[in-house]
């Protein structure tokens, strides 16, 4: 299962997914060009190893980021309660994953960081309240310093892909059946005179 975290450069993907990964806050900031974790983990009573991949902010990587998004199972799309520009540049990821995937029913979920500095917060709960109407995704606010939701962001969008995958299965099955009902052959009763 691959997850992607996504997001413009600064907002704390890289903090959120070792926070995460190894219960441990970065204090510098690094900008990420891409990392990629491993990690088995239980979710709900199930194991599942999981392969992370933190992609960089920054446009100058977008080859990198591009080959992500077609790849990932689901995405962590993170943004900054400091930076109203951050919000925007989710938006045009989450177009962006919907375009090269050509579908916008993909797990997904809005992480919204750095929870914890009050007193620098940009967006607004109405600016988020839009934010989640027009892309219909969940949201969930976190603070990677202060290890909250961190754990929920990642254990959610397992949940989520797991449940994709179930109903693509299902869908696939569902055709399968039907293709093999219109190709199965007619029984044919000679009827003679």
């Amino acid at each position: 299962m691959q997850i992607v975290v996504a997001g413009s450069g600064g907002v704390g993907k890289s903090s959120i997914t070792i926070q995460w990964l190894q219960q441990r806050f970065l204090t510098d900031y690094d900008p990420t060009i891409e990392d990629k974790y491993r990690k088995k983990v239980f979710v709900d009573g199930s194991m599942e190893a999981i392969e992370v991949i933190d992609t960089a902010g920054q446009n100058n990587y977008l080859t990198n980021r591009e080959r992500a998004f077609r790849s990932g199972d689901g995405f962590l799309l993170v943004f900054s309660l400091t930076s109203k520009e951050s919000l925007k540049e989710v938006c045009d990821i989450y177009k962006n994953i919907v375009r090269l995937r050509d579908r916008d029913d993909l797990p997904m979920v809005l992480v919204c960081n750095k929870r914890d500095l009050i007193e620098e917060r940009q967006v607004s709960d109405e600016e988020l309240q839009k934010l989640t109407e027009e892309l219909r995704l969940p949201l969930l606010e976190c603070s990677a310093m202060e290890h909250e939701h961190a754990r929920v962001a990642f254990s959610n969008i397992i949940r989520f892909i797991r449940n994709f995958k179930a109903i693509e299965r299902a869908k696939g099955e569902a055709y399968d059946a039907e293709v093999s009902a219109r190709n199965k052959p007619q029984s044919r009763r000679c009827i003679l005179q």
